[in-house]
């Protein structure tokens, strides 16, 4: 039997006995019953987690093990590289490592022209310094992608950052060597990214199958909760923004993960990830379009729309099912195609049969009495399953591909990025302040300690500023580097004494790496195992011409934990990102595009339009990290509804553009464009106006709708109609958060008490 069948054989073998199980049926056998906690990350991993712990700590003590073969100076960077490097999964690690090897490039090229520019000018080097780390800050920010640790563009610009300080810090009290110290650096780094891309790549088998495989079971899951949102927006159940707004956050997370599992993928399967980034964004416009939907709905209608609606539920209903194989598939997309086709069908019947009708002048026919209301829900509902259709057809294609691919997939779905030029600048801000006082310190007390200080000082506002709490994470990484000094003390001082050979080392390391990375892989701890992974290699400091003693340790540790604890406090008082101030920013922001929108000064495309709003919920429902009250509730509400009159405002400047409508009709919508863009344009505009405005409007168009006997443009007056009465009911149901003059709406512009900061 070949050698490759046998090391299956093993594995699979292997994989069959789960550390969990274990630790249940020895809990049992005590007589105690099971708890899932945060212990339960160590004392029964599952497989993935544990390989995953071993095996980056089987590439970090290499690294280290080659870096004091090869006689560095500082072997210590090699191993904290690996652990910056490494991810729980292949795609992630292939993502991270060029960004990071990018970073460590600019960086240095930065650090040798800093040194260089500024030998004997301790006050502009500080300068420089921060000014730099504020613009890699300001850079990251702008990249595409969430801020998150996940986001490797960003992570980019933090390695250039971190690369900057642990280079320039050094060089800067020797600048003769400065170009040693970089050269040392950067191999430091590149030896730990290639020894974690080669042996994390040794461990991985069948990655093509088991990433297309994830991806499918993800896009359907994301694919089965729309269906059950949309289901219980169309039974117009109350209070359902909470559902929606973390819908929509869950989706973008999903879709931001696509680009791993498509590195992880034959480069003939990289389009099946671009499929289901399509079927998510088709996705999201649909539960938008759900929720416009019921907004607009009179009791007048219910007689109508429990009918159609209980047609819709049923084939959202049948979602799931149809998802599990592709002949059921199949079989309801047609059911989806033809449900959409059939509601278009009713309703140019129902609007030709009353065109008919009032032409000559005779009674209408019991089953085309449909009203105009009736034709707007059949047009909404169309709208609805035109875009789960689309979603239907793109995981078709994502589910069909376990056969050999004859003909490589061109398809690719590009999706404009959102960006904040204010959060940009705030969080530059953010990173160039703490640097800059931290150099303060330094010049001001002479402390021979002070260049660690505002080193790691440096690194922590090089990695943290971009991200949405970084008070918060920052102070759960001092809690994990208070335990790393705690560890490398008893590591330092009674372990590696007694022990002279590399092996010895190695061995008294695995088990501190090992446990490090099962927190790493533990949502409760990952902030927490990373700062102890990172930072233990640091302290302990291994070497090969001498030992640590308790000077050294100390002067390296104090600097790292007052460095810490002057980052935490300096994200709490420079620019903190605290709930209300968010809130306060996004309504600002919210405000200003429905100016821009209104006045014509902007276009964009619809999924444009929801992505930025789902950004900015992403955003305030990371700072607030759980806590909700009513100015948070309001300001989710008036997000969501904000997009809807964003799309309302885009519409209506599509039906301004056509020569479909009347001038009379197209000179109420360019009416009603003025008074939004005056209510949102400064406080004292009279938000009611705006309102009366709107309703004239539709008194105008019904009016107008009833003597139309042109069907196009009964058609586009019907949907101009349903998008008036939608931005109507909006504005009169979100007017704390829409209108600044509002006695209620003033609570959102003033510091609140109630909400945690970060």
């Amino acid at each position: 039997m070949p050698l490759f069948s046998l090391l299956r054989l093993f594995l699979d073998a292997f994989s069959s006995i789960h550390p969990r199980k274990l630790w249940e049926q020895a809990l049992a056998w005590l007589g105690r019953p099971f708890s899932s906690g945060k212990l339960t990350s160590f004392v029964a991993p599952d497989l993935v987690r544990l390989g995953y712990a071993v095996r980056t700590t089987f590439s970090s003590l290499a690294a280290l093990g080659i870096a004091l073969w090869w006689e560095l100076d500082s072997p210590q960077w090699a191993c904290l590289t690996v652990w910056m490097i490494a991810q729980g999964s292949r795609g992630k690690s292939l993502g991270k490592a060029p960004w990071h090897l990018f970073g460590m490039v600019l960086g240095t090229i930065f650090a040798v022209a800093l040194a260089a520019a500024f030998p004997q000018q301790p006050v502009m080097f500080i300068l420089g310094l921060a000014g730099l780390i504020g613009l890699f800050n300001f850079c990251a920010t702008l990249m595409p992608g969430p801020a998150s640790m996940t986001n490797y563009r960003m992570h980019g610009m933090r390695a250039t950052g971190f690369t900057l300080s642990i280079i320039s810090i050094e060089a800067i009290a020797d600048p003769n060597h400065v170009f040693d110290v970089a050269m040392a650096r950067a191999t430091y780094i590149t030896l730990g990214i290639l020894l974690e891309t080669v042996i994390s790549s040794i461990f991985q088998f069948g990655l093509d199958a088991r990433a297309r495989k994830g991806l499918r079971a993800d896009t359907a899951g994301s694919m089965t909760e729309a269906a059950a949102l949309i289901t219980d927006l169309l039974q117009r159940q109350t209070d359902l923004h909470k559902q929606t707004s973390e819908f929509l956050r869950k989706l973008v997370t999903s879709a931001d993960q696509i680009e791993f599992a498509q590195k992880e993928m034959d480069r003939d399967h990289f389009a099946l990830g671009e499929h289901a980034r399509a079927a998510l964004a088709s996705v999201m416009l649909a539960v938008t379009r759900a929720r416009d939907l019921t907004v607009i709905i009179t009791p007048a209608q219910e007689a109508h729309w429990s009918s159609a609606s209980a047609r819709a539920q049923a084939l959202l209903q049948a979602l799931p099912d149809a998802l599990q194989s592709l002949e059921r598939l199949s079989g309801l997309l047609t059911a989806f195609r033809d449900a959409a086709v059939a509601w278009r069908v009713d309703m140019t019947q129902a609007l030709t049969n009353q065109m008919k009708a009032l032409a000559e002048n005779t009674p209408l026919m019991p089953g085309s009495c449909l009203g105009p209301r009736d034709v707007e829900v059949l047009h909404g509902l169309q709208g609805i399953f035109l875009e789960m259709t689309n979603a239907l057809e793109h995981y078709a294609t994502l589910a069909a591909v376990p056969r050999p691919v004859i003909r490589r997939d061109r398809f690719r779905f590009a999706i404009r990025t959102y960006r904040d030029w204010r959060l940009a600048r705030a969080n530059g801000l953010r990173a160039f302040i703490p640097v800059l006082l931290a150099g303060g310190i330094w010049i001001a007390t002479a402390w021979p300690s002070g260049d660690g200080f505002l080193m790691f000082v440096g690194v922590m506002c090089s990695l943290f500023p971009t991200l949405d709490r970084p008070a918060a994470i920052t102070n759960t990484l001092m809690h994990g580097t208070m335990f790393a000094s705690l560890v490398s003390m008893i590591i330092a001082f009674w372990i590696i004494p007694t022990l002279a050979p590399y092996e010895m080392l190695a061995g008294a390391l695995t088990l501190p790496f090992v446990f490090g990375g099962l927190a790493m892989t533990s949502p409760t701890l990952i902030i927490s195992g990373v700062a102890f992974n990172l930072f233990l290699p640091i302290l302990i400091m291994p070497s090969n011409q001498g030992r640590l003693d308790e000077v050294i340790f100390f002067n390296t540790a104090l600097p790292l934990l007052l460095a810490m604890f002057f980052a935490v406090w300096m994200y709490r008082l420079v620019l903190p990102t605290r709930p209300d101030i968010v809130c306060r920013v996004l309504r600002r922001d919210v405000l200003r595009d429905l100016h821009r929108y209104a006045s014509h000064a902007y276009r964009t495309q619809a999924l444009h339009i929801v992505g930025t709003g789902v950004s900015r919920m992403i955003r305030l429902l990371n700072v607030v990290a759980g806590h909700h009250d009513s100015v948070i509730d309001a300001t989710l509400r008036g997000t969501l509804s904000s997009t809807s009159l964003l799309l309302g405002l885009e519409r209506l400047n599509a039906a301004i553009g056509t020569s479909v409508l009347p001038p009379r009709l197209q000179r109420a919508l360019e009416l009603v464009n003025a008074r939004m863009a005056d209510f949102t344009r400064r406080r004292g505009a009279h938000y009611g106006r705006t309102v009366r405005t709107i309703s004239l409007a539709i008194r105008m168009f019904d009016e107008h709708e009833i003597t139309e006997f042109n069907l196009s443009r009964r058609i586009e007056i019907l949907v101009t109609l349903a998008t008036l009465r939608m931005m109507s009911n909006e504005l009169s149901q979100n007017r704390a958060f829409l209108d600044l003059n509002a006695p209620e709406g003033r609570r959102i512009n003033e510091p609140s008490v109630s909400i945690l900061g970060s």
